[in-house]
């Protein structure tokens, strides 16, 4: 089974709950915690603390749009598909290579040329 991920990150622990609740209430499963400094001093509430909400990743989408009905829209994280990085890797290689092989190049042709 793959990790949960975060769906949207809210600002209070009560907005954490009401959308883990309205997330749950739709049958997916949800979960929050505390992110920033306050978590390392047993839950206390800070100005930069922030509360992330986890869904399954095969639920995400689901699980967006049970926010966004919310109001929540603002607040969803962003999608990263696995596709997009991969293309990403790929562009970054494509002028490694490019050089790559302009250099064997440049030393095959000197070998030939001296």
């Amino acid at each position: 089974m793959r990790s949960p991920v975060v769906v949207a990150v809210a600002r209070d622990p009560a907005e954490a709950q009401i959308w883990c609740d309205a997330l749950r209430e739709d049958g997916i499963e949800a979960g929050t915690y505390e992110r920033g400094p306050g978590a390392a001093f047993g839950g206390l509430t800070t100005v930069v603390s922030d509360y992330p909400v986890l869904v399954s990743p095969a639920r995400i989408g689901d699980a967006r749009n049970v926010i966004a009905e919310l109001g929540g829209a603002p607040f969803l994280s962003p999608v990263e598909f696995a596709e997009a990085g991969e293309q990403k890797r790929t562009w970054l290689l494509l002028p490694a290579m490019l050089i790559l092989a302009m250099v064997v190049f440049l030393f095959v042709l000197n070998a030939f040329v001296a």
